[in-house]
This record gives structure tokens, sequence and C-alpha cells, in this order.
């Protein structure tokens, strides 16, 4: 049995089989609403970036799906922000 599932594709660095559907990192299920306007529902999700780490090492797998943030935004304690509205811990030092 295959099941359909309303979705668009991003880029596909690698695609993933998880049962009769083949999945990519970049899969979006467009039927599946995010709470914050920034996020998108994602079914084959991986590691975020946040403002803490703007590049995490992520291994390439298919994890459960979930919404992320949205290309551009990065998580800061619970909300997707642009990587410019993020706090920069450097500049926030006074002497």
């Amino acid at each position: 049995m295959i099941f359909l599932i309303a979705h668009r594709i991003r880029a596909q660095p690698e695609p993933y089989f998880r049962g009769p559907i083949l999945y990519s990192p970049y899969t979006e299920d467009i039927t599946q609403r995010c709470a914050d306007r920034n996020e998108i529902f994602k079914i084959c999700s991986g590691c975020e970036a946040s403002c803490a780490d703007f590049f995490p090492e992520c291994v390439l797998n298919c994890s459960d799906p979930k919404c992320e943030c949205r290309v551009g935004y990065v998580r800061n304690k619970g909300e997707c922000v642009r990587r410019a509205d993020c706090v920069n811990s450097l500049t926030s030092i006074t002497y």
C-alpha cells in the first residue's frame, strides 16, 4: 500500500526511505499547520540552527515529523527569529 501525501520538495541532497514513501530532509507537508508563522512542518525533520549555534553539527538522518524554522530563521527560546535578531553575547558585554 502506498500513501500519498501533499508535499512540495526543495533541493534534495539525500532521499530517505521510511516505509513505502521516499522522503528528503527538505520535504514539507503543506497540509499541516504550525503555531509560528515562521515555521514549516517537515515530514523528515533534522537538526535546527539556533541563536546559540548557527551551524550545528548534523548527521544526515530522518527524524520524526515536526515544525521547524523556515529558511533564514533560527530557533530562540522556542520561537523562530531572523538570524540578525539574535542577541550576540559578545556585543552585550559591558566593560
